[in-house]
């Protein structure tokens, strides 16, 4: 892996601009493009995208799946115009590079923004990759010596933090904002070496709360003061104590629970209890908040877990935190799951019971918001092929009761609901297979309800993966498979990208390797941009060749144009 990418002078050579039809307050878009190069680093261009012939520019609405305006221009003319602008609401600008057979071959993409009389002008600047590929998250720095601006690779905010030498990690936890901005919160850097059902020793583990600005590129220390250039005092907007493996949810109006994880006590790695609030909206310093009750007195789960899952149910306002790990350390599978009702600011005083013991599972939250789907996970001693559901009644109870068996026990998996199936539909793929980090290379799907899951010898990913990440597209409904270890231990360098073809289909999807990842990544955060592209924080890689915690992100550059690759403009 290389530590720092090749920066260049910032010289815009691609420039996109736009206007609207009222000449009086016409909205005006200002959009700079630089891309990612391979073996030359950023550039201050387009990357050099084999055959890239001509350039479309099309401002969306991606949340309704429109187009609004669509223009060509050759590659070769260096800029490009979108005609009549207009006021609104998630707006996007795409930009994709076409082949000389009008195949999409490159794309970047402005993060969601409303235009409004008030702001009638607004400046970006676009990453431009080739598409199905990663590369590193570029910002702007001015170097220290000359003054000049330059591209960089960008890096976990290290502000303020005297002392502090390394800020690599992985147990942290991200959620999206609702300006789509991501959060990261605490994490570690792993002693390399555990096995994949074992908590990993520490070489540190962090308090911090940072936010990834996709407008910029760059992350902010929550407690960096910009005008002292320190930290807050006592510990202003961090965790109540460091923590790895805990849980990060988001429950509305930028407000979001930290439950449970992994905190050092006396150089043993315990799990806790706490409850905390982040709350984006309260004043600086004070965003950090315990959970409290209706009387001020600080909240708690009745049992101190990590390696668990937290979901928020919105019909109702309560917070599933089911299974994990207890305080006997990796044999302490939990059989319980809690629940916290945040509108009443109470957490039930007795857990509730689980079908079977699970730590480090998926749990989904299926269409009708009602029902979490626990899926796999491991005991301990084995992978777990059982899944069960948590699901709100009529009457207002909550209970977990067994559902489908999947085909293969797996933990580390990759599931995800279907949104071509209505919401009742799941897809799971990949895992480790036993404790000592066997992988499987097959996907299965199940319907609620249905008692089996479906799956085939045909049913296969390019590879076995364990460890990994699913998310689903928004234009193409097709699925991303990212990150996992294979059998020997090593970081794989690729995904999958599982094309739909039809849920009625044998299979209904067809699993394409991506291209390597110039920084493989084992646990990094993964999360979808407003921009339709998918960041990838932390995990656990390489640096100068030893394997260590990261402190930089990655872009993985997804095929999902909306409109399709055949652009239809809905409305002018």
């Amino acid at each position: 892996m290389v530590r720092h990418a090749k920066i260049l002078p910032l010289v815009a050579t691609w420039f996109i601009a736009g206007c609207g039809a009222d000449p009086a307050t016409p909205p005006t878009l200002d959009v700079d493009i630089f891309g990612w190069d391979g073996g030359q680093g950023f550039v201050s261009s387009l990357p050099d995208l084999n055959d890239a012939q001509s350039v479309r520019v099309k401002l969306t609405q991606p949340m309704n799946r429109m187009v609004v305006a669509t223009k060509t221009t050759p590659v070769a003319a260096r800029s490009a115009n979108i005609p009549d602008l207009q006021f609104g609401d998630n707006l996007r600008l795409d930009f994709e590079v076409l082949d000389s057979q009008g195949q999409l071959i490159g794309a970047g993409a402005t993060p969601r923004f409303n235009f409004e009389a008030e702001r009638q002008l607004l400046s970006f600047r676009v990453q431009v990759t080739a598409v199905n590929t990663f590369s590193p998250v570029g910002n702007v720095v001015v170097d220290r010596e000359s003054g000049e601006r330059k591209f960089a690779w960008t890096q976990l905010d290290y502000r303020g933090k005297e002392g502090v030498t390394w800020l690599g990690r992985l147990g942290h936890a991200t959620a999206a904002t609702s300006d789509g901005r991501i959060l990261v919160v605490g994490g570690g850097d792993p002693v390399p070496g555990s096995g994949p059902g074992a908590l990993p020793a520490f070489r540190s583990v962090y308090d911090d709360v940072q936010i990834f600005d996709p407008e910029t590129g760059y992350f902010t220390d929550l407690a960096y003061d910009d005008k002292t250039g320190l930290l807050r005092p006592d510990s202003g907007d961090r965790l109540f104590e460091p923590s790895v493996f805990h849980t990060l949810t988001a429950i509305g109006d930028d407000k979001f629970v930290v439950s449970g994880g992994f905190t050092p006590r006396s150089d043993v790695m315990r799990p806790v209890n706490t409850l905390q609030l982040i709350d984006l909206s309260s004043p600086a310093g004070s965003r950090v908040q315990r959970l409290v009750d209706n009387d001020g007195s600080s909240l708690v789960l009745e049992k101190a877990r990590g390696f668990h899952t937290a979901t928020y149910r919105a019909l109702d306002k309560h917070l599933i935190v089911a299974g994990g790990l207890g305080p006997q350390g990796d044999d302490d599978v939990l059989a319980t799951f809690e629940m916290i009702d945040l509108a009443a600011r109470s957490v039930y005083q007795d857990p509730f019971e689980l079908e079977v013991p699970r730590a480090q599972h998926s749990a989904v939250l299926m269409g009708d918001g009602r029902t979490v789907w626990l899926v796999g996970g491991r005991s301990k001693t084995a992978a777990l092929a059982s899944t069960e559901v948590v699901k709100l009644a009529d009457s207002g109870t909550t209970s977990s009761t067994a559902e489908g068996t999947m085909r293969t026990g797996r933990f580390g998996l990759g599931a995800v609901k279907i949104s071509a199936g209505g919401g009742d539909i799941l897809l799971v793929a990949g895992g480790f297979t036993d404790l000592d980090g066997a992988v499987d290379d097959s996907f299965e799907v199940s319907r609620l309800g249905r008692g089996t899951f479906d799956t085939g010898t045909t049913w296969k990913l390019s590879r076995g993966r364990g460890g990994l990440t699913a998310i689903e597209l928004p234009q193409s409904q097709d699925v991303i498979l990212l990150g996992g270890r294979a059998a020997d231990g090593s970081t794989l360098a690729t995904g999958d990208v599982l094309r739909l073809d039809d849920l009625a289909s044998q299979p209904p999807y067809t699993a394409k390797e991506t291209r390597s990842s110039p920084t493989p990544r084992f646990r990094s955060s993964v999360d979808l941009l407003s921009s339709g592209r998918i960041l990838l924080v932390g995990g656990e890689g390489a640096v100068n060749g030893a394997p260590a915690g990261l402190d930089t992100a990655d872009i993985f550059n997804p095929n999902d144009p909306v409109g399709g690759e055949s652009t239809v403009v809905i409305s002018q």
